[in-house]
């Protein structure tokens, strides 16, 4: 069995039963392989922490850069505002340390943001490396770059020009790049050596029994990102409001997850977020999948964004049906309008989209496609494909 090095920004989740800290995902199913796996990250202070059997993490103690620190760092070094954030000497020095101590035969960087410094690490250590790009960086730059007023679009749009220079140069360097959608690896196309699309697993929760209101929906208001700011806004603004105030919604309701007060705060749509309109706001909740399974549909407002949507995914295995912009649909190749799921651009086309029915058939066929593609004992395998 191998002993793999990965360098990763992922947050570290405090489980609530028990206080347990975990980490999901790809390093979790490789160290259920039975491969040793010591992820590194940086974070406010310094940690080690045995996570799950083969499993070690290590956090740095190093602050991630913000504001104009991060930007003169990027324009020394010829690196966008968002990876110079996460460039640290530090991170470096303790990966090539704890490498060497455990001998390790690969290196695993997830996340293109410490991209620069796997490479580093992996010339250090003289082992071969694999770069798991979440998102196209680049794109979700442009994205936002067009909603931005001048002058601001204008540097973002240089920014967006530098991030894509600096990914394609990783794309180029490392020995494989394994996306994780497959629009991702398409539109990479041959700029990336050794392009694999390889899937994430989910955890699939018991099949609700109780049988949701027809008309009810739900959607993540995570407001952690401008992206997802903008899509939220997009969605109350232009498709829900509009729909509830013509009549076309009478007895439909909203749930949003995330933070009420953030979401209150939405420029020009919190005074209107309440139940008057159909909409309720719920506050984070302990089980995501949970709540979700309470309603038929499932709500994903995508308008800036690349790569892999985990929310989505999540909903879909509770037992909702999905309706889902364009952009979501495009991420992985087994989501098919009409088939799976259902699409829309505005506020007629979403009217449609639920209205014509077949919401038990669409979240039926969902789970099926699913079980079938994202499993994550398929997901180490793969991974550990593209270094033998």
């Amino acid at each position: 069995m191998a002993v793999i090095l990965c360098l990763s920004t992922q947050e570290l989740r405090e489980q609530r039963l028990g206080g347990q800290r975990s980490v999901g995902g790809s390093l979790r199913a490789l160290a259920a392989a039975g491969h040793q796996v010591i992820y590194l990250r940086p974070q406010h202070e310094a940690v080690e922490l045995e996570l799950a059997p083969r499993l070690r993490m290590i956090g740095v103690a190093t602050r991630p850069r913000e504001g104009l620190r991060s930007l003169l760092y990027g324009l020394w070094h010829n690196m966008p505002y968002k990876f110079a954030k996460y460039h640290s000497a530090a991170l470096c020095r303790a990966a090539v340390a704890a490498g060497r101590a455990a001998n390790a035969e690969w290196l695993l960087v997830h996340g293109s943001h410490l991209g620069r410094l796997g490479l580093v690490v992996a010339a250090e250590l003289a082992i071969p490396a694999v770069l798991r790009p979440h998102n196209l960086e680049y794109q979700l730059v442009e994205q936002y770059a067009k909603e931005l007023p001048q002058p601001l679009r204008l540097a973002a749009r240089w920014q967006a020009q530098l991030t894509q220079r600096c990914e394609e140069a990783l794309w180029r360097e490392y020995a494989h790049c394994c996306f994780i959608s497959d629009v991702d690896r398409q539109q990479a196309g041959d700029r990336a050596r050794g392009a694999h699309c390889v899937y994430d697993g989910i955890e699939l929760p018991p099949l609700p029994t109780a049988v949701p209101p027809p008309l009810s929906f739900v959607m993540s208001g995570q407001l952690c990102t401008v992206a997802n700011r903008s899509s939220i806004r997009w969605f109350l603004e232009c498709v829900w409001l509009p729909l509830w105030h013509s009549g076309q919604l009478e007895g439909a309701t909203l749930s949003i997850t995330g933070e009420a007060q953030e979401l209150r705060q939405l420029a020009s749509v919190g005074s209107r977020l309440t139940a008057a309109h159909g909409i309720q706001l719920t506050g984070f909740v302990a089980d995501f999948q949970h709540e979700v399974a309470r309603h038929a549909w499932f709500v994903s407002p995508t308008r800036i964004g690349s790569g892999y949507r985990l929310k989505v995914v999540e909903a879909g295995a509770a037992g909702a049906a999905l309706l889902l912009c364009p952009l979501d649909e495009q991420m992985l190749d087994f989501l098919q309008n009409d088939y799976n799921c259902r699409t829309f651009n505005d506020a007629q086309s979403f009217m449609q989209a639920w209205a014509s029915g077949e919401r038990e058939r669409l979240a039926q066929q969902f789970t099926t496609d699913l079980r079938a593609s994202m499993d994550w004992s398929h997901h180490a395998t793969e991974l550990l494909r593209c270094v033998s």
